[in-house]
């Protein structure tokens, strides 16, 4: 977890650190952002599994988009959950790539978007023995951009992580597969790029 937590933390500065310079590639009163960059916080992580509900807590993530039509963005995105009991942490990550569809004008004081993203995830077995599960991943989700100036927004995000195993997550047991369900919350800065 430390070194997640070092990840997520230097994440979190570089883009912060990085968005003065931003400003001089910011898009123009009226014009659509080209891109994208954002990071930030997952506040609650609530993780079904089976007949099991796990609140993960105190999350990152990060990602970018590049714009390839008016309303339409491609999307890459990574992030960590974490929860601890029994002096062990579980982690999960969640890794992928995908669409988002969203008005591209910074000018709009609120942009609501919806996204969807394809790709995997793994898990640690709790209890310390150091096993690793990987399944794959679909992530349905949405929210809504509030724009703080036209070089930043404060972004809010519900999405639905679903990672579908073949074995029984989180315990590094074999049995049938099924979908490793999630509902996950999360605050974050973006801060749009260029003009198209």
């Amino acid at each position: 977890m430390r070194l997640s937590t070092l990840l997520a933390l230097t994440s979190a500065a570089v883009v912060l650190t990085a968005a003065p310079a931003f400003a001089q590639t910011a898009p123009a009163h009226g014009g659509n952002a080209q891109a994208d960059i954002d990071a930030g916080f997952n506040a609650v992580n609530r993780v079904h599994n089976q007949d099991t509900t796990t609140t993960f807590k105190g999350g990152w993530h990060a990602g970018a988009s590049y714009r390839v039509k008016r309303i339409i963005s491609v999307i890459g995105e990574a992030s960590g959950d974490y929860h601890s009991s029994d002096g062990h942490t579980t982690s999960l990550y969640i890794y992928g790539g995908g669409v988002r569809f969203q008005g591209g004008d910074p000018k709009q004081r609120v942009r609501p978007f919806a996204q969807v993203l394809l790709g995997g995830g793994q898990d640690n077995a709790p209890g310390g023995t150091h096993e690793t599960n990987h399944y794959p991943m679909i992530n349905p989700g949405g929210g809504v951009d509030l724009g703080m100036s036209p070089r930043m927004a404060v972004r809010l995000r519900l999405d639905f992580p679903l990672l579908m195993t073949t074995g029984d997550p989180l315990s590094g047991q074999v049995s049938a597969g099924h979908t490793l369900k999630c509902t996950r919350v999360s605050i974050g800065l973006s801060f749009p790029l260029g003009t198209r």
